[in-house]
């Protein structure tokens, strides 16, 4: 992964979108509570969503929730399974490791990530990570969100659809 500074540059409008949301949940707070977040008001966004639950001794990664998008490009559906269990060695990224940072960092992290299809071609996509206050006020979840760069769209069977021509207006 090479991670961003900040979700202005990425081109994704969906991680734009839930930043501007977490923002707003957050408040004066370091990070919003699970309780402040609402699905029905980033329904748009719900297919691209991935919400991670954090476990301690040992520490592990659970996926509580993949959005329907998600689960399509991942080739399955692997909400309520641990990343220990999982296989994301076609992708660039150690997430345990990124995990790891996001929860002692405590804020928002962006980045570009790159995968391998089993086709053998590379991909890029975005992603963003907000992190989830606990009742002690610690790092409890990730809310996670994942798209393709901007003017580029993919479908399931790997197809490049002609990106959409950039408007500057």
């Amino acid at each position: 992964m090479r991670r961003v500074s900040s979700v202005t540059e990425l081109t994704s409008t969906k991680i734009a979108d839930l930043a501007r949301y977490w923002e707003g949940k957050r408040g004066s707070r370091p990070m919003p509570l699970w309780r402040d977040i609402d699905p029905s008001e980033i329904k748009p966004l719900l297919p691209h969503l991935l919400v991670s639950r954090y476990e301690w001794n040992p520490f592990r990664v659970r996926y509580a929730l993949v959005g329907t998008w998600l689960a399509q490009f991942a080739g399955g559906d692997f909400t309520g399974r641990y990343l220990d269990e999982l296989d994301f060695s076609g992708e660039d990224t150690d997430w345990l490791s990124h995990h790891r940072r996001f929860i002692a960092e405590a804020r928002p992290a962006f980045g570009v990530c790159r995968f391998l299809t089993q086709s053998g071609l590379e991909r890029d996509y975005e992603s963003g990570m907000f992190p989830i206050a606990g009742e002690d006020g610690t790092v409890a979840r990730a809310l996670g969100i994942e798209d393709f760069a901007r003017g580029v769209e993919v479908k399931a069977d790997e197809t490049v659809i002609a990106p959409s021509p950039v408007h500057k207006g």
